[in-house]
């Protein structure tokens, strides 16, 4: 019985050694790759054309447009992505008028209910003054 045992762990340790060996070969593996990844990107970087440049700029630009337009919780969706990319700068000019109009919409309000509250506190004081006489 002990040596059917001793059988049983000899197999367990040689499937998790071998089980060790292909995860360290995978892992290698990919980091060779990685290597030769970045040995590209810098390689292919030294030969980006200025055209070539400019435009992953202006692309990298208008994907920062789309994403701070997509965090304004608001924000309608009337702009197409046609529009966006041809006129970035008309296109977030106008959702910042629509906040401002927005914002003073909800100011303006705010100022109303203030009054009427200021109104109402002044009739139930002047209520109270007529009791107390």
């Amino acid at each position: 019985m002990s040596c059917i045992c001793k059988q049983q762990q000899q197999q367990q340790q040689q499937q998790q050694q071998q089980h060790l060996t292909v995860q360290m070969e995978k892992q290698h593996q990919t980091i060779e790759a990685d290597k030769d990844l970045q040995f590209h990107n810098v390689q292919s970087k030294s030969e980006v054309t200025v055209e070539q440049r400019e435009r992953m700029e202006k692309n990298r630009h208008l994907a920062v447009r789309k994403r701070q337009q997509c965090l304004v919780p608001e924000v309608e969706k009337e702009t197409s992505s046609e529009s966006i990319s041809n006129k970035p700068e008309a296109g977030v000019n106008e959702e910042i008028k629509k906040q401002k109009m927005k914002s003073e919409s909800i100011e303006t309000k705010l100022r109303k209910i203030s009054e009427l509250v200021k109104d109402i506190g002044d009739e139930f004081f002047e209520i109270g003054d007529d009791r107390l006489e």
